[in-house]
C-alpha cells in the first residue's frame, strides 16, 4: 500500500485533483450554464477543465483505467471539447462589440489578428 503512495503519479494527482476539486466547487454555479455572459460561459469552462482534471487523475492515476485501456478517454475528450467550446465562446464575448462579429469559435483564438486565409490573391495587390 505504501509503494501505491509513493508513485510520481500519485504523489502530484493528490494535490492536483484536490485543487481541481477546490475549483469545481468555486464555479459549480456556471457548470450547466444557459446565459449569454462571458463570465458563466468562462466559469463553465473553468468548471469542466476541473472536471476534466480531476476524472482523468482517478480514472488512470488512481484505478489506472479499470482495465478499458485507452479507449476510455472519449468520455474526458467530450468533456475537454465542451470546456473548450466554452472558454472560446466566452472569449469572444469579452471582444469588444463593434468587432466581435469578425469573429467566430474559431478564429477568435487569433483575437486581435483576424485570422484569413487567403487562397486567391491579385499578384499586383500591396498589403
Amino acid at each position: 500500500m505504501i509503494e501505491f503512495f509513493l508513485q510520481p503519479n500519485i504523489i502530484t494527482g493528490l494535490p492536483a485533483m484536490a485543487l481541481a476539486l477546490l475549483i469545481m466547487v468555486a464555479f459549480r454555479s456556471y457548470a450547466l450554464t444557459w446565459n449569454d455572459r462571458a463570465v458563466a460561459h468562462l466559469g463553465a469552462a473553468l468548471f469542466w477543465l476541473s472536471t476534466r482534471s480531476l476524472g482523468r487523475s482517478v480514472w488512470w492515476d488512481v484505478f489506472h483505467g479499470f482495465d478499458f485501456g485507452n479507449p476510455s478517454n472519449w468520455i474526458w475528450n467530450l468533456i475537454g471539447i465542451y470546456a473548450c467550446y466554452h472558454a472560446l465562446h466566452g472569449f469572444r464575448m469579452l471582444i469588444p462589440a463593434r468587432e466581435r462579429d469578425k469573429f467566430n469559435i474559431i478564429t477568435v483564438a487569433f483575437y486581435p489578428r483576424e485570422f484569413r486565409v487567403y487562397l486567391f490573391r491579385n499578384k499586383g495587390e500591396n498589403k
